[in-house]
């Protein structure tokens, strides 16, 4: 987890560091890196699909680029551009994309077997139409370089077996690897509020 993400990237890309503190994999999983939410180079053709065309060479652009406005682990900031990058690095890490690192490594061993980044045809009828704030229909989002940013689409069941697994209700494997990801690293500001107010 503290391995600094420049470990990952190409040769040719810089992750951004702060007063020689390095992003690492724990600071974008925390979302304590220091990245803003939304790169500043997200310039969508399309703002009803905002993600599809944000390839990897724009996501190289931006780190290359950005100045951090603090150190990783100074302040808690949600960030999609994090949660994206970290994805964007498993992939490379592993030369395998990110939605069959998904299926292979999560989906498959839980049996969740309607979980999917790119929803195969057959099954589109079955889809869930998401909606604006004004209650209008509105398209599904489209991911490229920032799938985990939040690319993954669930069925209900799917979502209850994942939730059973992490409260420890299914016997796996993988329970070891999961009660890793139900440790505190960082403590959210609200969080820190609510307990000052007791």
């Amino acid at each position: 987890l503290d391995t600094p993400i420049q470990n990952y990237l190409p040769n040719h890309v810089s992750a951004p560091v702060k007063d020689g503190s390095a992003i690492t994999l724990r600071h974008l999983a925390t979302h304590s890196s220091g990245l803003p939410r939304l790169p500043d180079n997200l310039e969508p053709a399309d703002m009803s699909d905002p993600y599809v065309d944000y390839r990897a060479e724009n996501l190289y652009e931006f780190l290359d680029s950005y100045t951090s406005e603090r150190q990783p682990d100074e302040a808690f900031e949600y960030s999609n551009l994090g949660a994206g990058l970290l994805g964007h690095l498993l992939e490379l890490a592993t030369k395998k994309t990110y939605e069959t690192l998904i299926r292979e490594r999560v989906c498959e061993p839980l049996a969740m077997n309607l979980s999917y980044l790119n929803v195969p045809d057959k099954l589109l009828s079955n889809k869930a139409q998401g909606h604006s704030e004004a209650l209008e229909p509105v398209p599904d989002w489209h991911f490229s370089a920032l799938a985990g940013a939040g690319g993954l689409r669930s069925s209900v069941n799917d979502l209850i077996k994942f939730l059973q697994f992490n409260l420890g209700l299914i016997s796996s494997p993988l329970y070891v690897a999961a009660k890793k990801t139900h440790v505190a690293y960082e403590e959210m500001p609200h969080a820190k509020a609510q307990r000052f107010a007791k």
